[in-house]
C-alpha cells in the first residue's frame, strides 16, 4: 500500500516533519556546544575504567 501512494504520488506520500525542540533539549544543546568551545574546562578520560574510577572515588 505503501509503494502504490508512494508512485501515485511520486514521493513519500506524507509530510516529514521533525517535532519542535523541548527545553531540556535546547538546555542540553546549548551545554553540549559550550562543552565543544571550550574543552579545557572539562574532564576527560583515556577510557571507560578511568571514568568508572572517578565516579567510585567521588562516591
Amino acid at each position: 500500500m505503501f509503494l502504490k501512494s508512494a508512485v501515485r504520488c511520486d514521493g513519500i506520500p506524507f509530510d516529514v516533519r521533525r517535532n519542535p525542540l523541548n527545553a531540556n533539549t535546547r538546555e542540553a544543546l546549548e551545554e553540549y556546544k559550550e562543552m565543544k568551545a571550550h574543552p579545557e574546562n572539562y574532564k576527560r578520560y583515556d577510557s571507560f575504567a578511568s571514568l568508572v574510577r572517578d565516579i567510585d572515588n567521588e562516591a
